[in-house]
């Protein structure tokens, strides 16, 4: 799974770099690669506000196998974790790597689902 920081580092990077908008943190758990002086909303000192612009995952069909599901996680780790990939595929995009076990990928969906959750019942609206 790849999880990318808020503000997407590539849209606004010129525009940075030319002076028009000073970053003042990123929403997600760690410094972007891309613009590495700009703290974390943490550091600049606001607690718990960790909002991650979007990420990418690889999902399977109900019913695949546990060790094809296993065998795909470690052979997609392996290509995230190669320096050559990483620099050319993440980091110069601003994406920040997250790999992790497929159970882990579970848990961080059921998650997100329940913040969003708790987003709509706290504003009032109606789920849809």
């Amino acid at each position: 799974m790849l999880r990318q920081a808020q503000p997407t580092p590539p849209l606004s990077l010129a525009h940075i770099q030319a002076g028009k908008l000073r970053p003042l943190a990123f929403t997600g758990a760690k410094r972007g690669a891309v613009l590495p002086d700009v703290p974390t909303m943490a550091e600049a000192g606001v607690e718990d506000f960790i909002m991650d612009g979007g990420w990418y995952g690889l999902f399977a069909p109900t019913g695949t196998p546990r060790p094809i599901i296993e065998k795909l996680n470690k052979e997609i780790n392996s290509v995230m974790s190669d320096p050559g990939f990483e620099e050319k595929y993440l980091i110069s995009r601003g994406l920040v790597k997250a790999i992790g076990t497929p159970d882990e990928f579970s848990a961080m969906i059921k998650a997100d689902r329940e913040a969003a959750r708790e987003v709509v019942k706290e504003s009032g609206m109606e789920p849809q």
